[in-house]
């Protein structure tokens, strides 16, 4: 019988850095990049922000794609003066709500702008760093690796573990064209029975 592993959605840090990283290289084709550290804010910012745009791809999908700056900057206005209302009269998660709202119109208008755009230039795809391949592992249970464990290994084993978790991770957050490579051997010996 094959493991399950499940998200950790309480490990914001990794998993929006690791969303990030396994986003782009998908999109990219070719194209790798490297997601400097961030603050874990704006990482938890960032997911709150792509959680919001996924509730509403049902609906709508990516339809800012083909819209009218000045349209989606009328949308901005709108967000903000509900913000404005929220922190004034609403709860903190009411304005919490607006503020992710309000980011999700500005990403729009600097993706249609054309300020979103990928580069060309190919950027180094992975440097090795124990410390965020110990926080993208905590963002999956069912196992018990620890960060002396990750310094033994060689650079090829820790990108394949991360690798791993990214892919593990993206699956349960609704990515089901994603696919999870095999377990690397040097995660097998922490997988808890």
């Amino acid at each position: 019988m094959e493991k399950t592993y499940h998200a950790d959605p309480n490990n914001h840090d990794a998993v929006a850095s690791a969303l990030l990283n396994k986003y782009r290289d998908q999109q990219a084709g070719e194209m790798k990049f490297q997601v400097q550290e961030l603050r874990p804010e704006v990482m938890a910012f960032a997911l709150l922000m792509e959680q919001r745009l996924r509730d509403k791809d049902a609906d709508k999908g990516q339809s800012w794609k083909d819209a009218d700056i000045g349209n989606l900057q009328v949308c901005v206005t709108a967000k903000n003066m509900s913000l404005d209302t929220a922190l004034m009269y609403g709860t903190n998660s009411e304005a919490a709500c607006h503020a992710v709202d309000l980011a999700n119109y500005a990403m729009m208008i600097a993706d249609v702008a054309g300020a979103l755009k990928l580069p060309t230039e190919p950027v180094e795809a992975w440097n090795r760093n124990e410390d965020m391949t110990f926080h993208i592992l905590l963002m999956i249970s069912g196992h018990n690796v620890t960060k002396d464990a990750i310094e033994s290994w060689s650079d090829e084993q820790c990108k394949q573990a991360e690798e791993w978790a990214i892919c593990i991770h993206l699956k349960a957050s609704d990515n089901d064209d994603v696919e999870v490579p095999k377990v690397p051997e040097c995660i097998i010996p922490f997988l808890v029975k």
